[in-house]
């Protein structure tokens, strides 16, 4: 199994939490509870691959201003999509029903999420409730090592292999980037 089998059996028996089309963010978000009320069984705070994706348009991306309580380190989403569009173009992630604009991975994927959510000072990350984009469809898409016993029809060594790479920074790092080798860069992503 190569890694991009790997990297296309991953993205199909991955996770979907929503966390959009709302009034107003929820403060819990990505915490054990919401996790565990909108996804049964989903919750693990281990290493992972995760993927946001929103319904808002590129073009809408790019007209977003700063928000003034953005912390310094979070992402401003109208810089880095224009950027992106600029240096990226055909390149970028397309919408073929998931219109995917950051992926990443980490050793506590959880909290990486909620990282993404909030952001603050200390931590690079985009900071997804300092704008108001809650109306929006929002979803993160996960697949973490506890995921790999599901997967049917590998083999137990095969399985392994993915674990193997799940719990090493430079395999999820290589899993991360053959997805946006196959799919597109997400658009505001950074590096």
């Amino acid at each position: 199994m190569n890694l991009t089998e790997i990297t296309k059996l991953v993205w199909e028996h991955k996770a979907e939490l929503n966390f959009g089309s709302r009034a107003a963010w929820e403060d819990n978000a990505f915490l054990k509870d919401w996790v565990e009320q909108n996804t049964q069984g989903l919750w693990c705070n281990k290493e992972g691959l995760y993927w946001i994706s929103c319904d808002i348009t590129c073009e809408q991306l790019t007209s977003l201003a700063r928000p003034e309580n953005l912390p310094s380190s979070g992402c401003d989403f109208g810089v880095q999509s224009t950027k992106n569009v600029s240096i990226l173009s055909g390149n970028l992630c397309a919408d073929n029903g998931i219109y995917v604009i950051y992926n990443g991975h980490r050793s506590k994927v959880m909290s990486r999420l909620r990282a993404h959510f909030f952001t603050s000072d200390g931590t690079g990350a985009l900071g997804i409730k300092n704008y108001n984009l809650s109306r929006h469809k929002w979803s993160a898409y996960l697949f973490h090592i506890n995921m790999i016993d599901d997967i049917p029809g590998i083999k137990e060594s095969q399985k392994l292999y993915i674990k193997t790479l799940l719990e090493s920074e430079s395999g999820r790092c290589a899993v991360e980037s053959a997805w946006r080798t196959l799919y597109g860069w997400p658009v505001l992503c950074k590096k």
